[in-house]
């Protein structure tokens, strides 16, 4: 059986993965951003 999590009331099945975070970001020509973030 399956690996099952109940956050919220959301079902997640499989692994939690960790969370996408914003780490960095620049202002580019053309009103376009660089955005960094945590996994590198």
């Amino acid at each position: 059986m399956p690996h099952e999590k109940n956050v919220n009331g959301i079902a997640y099945a499989g692994e939690q993965k960790p969370a996408l975070k914003v780490s960095g970001v620049r202002p580019l020509r053309d009103h376009r951003l660089w955005v960094r973030f945590n996994t590198g």
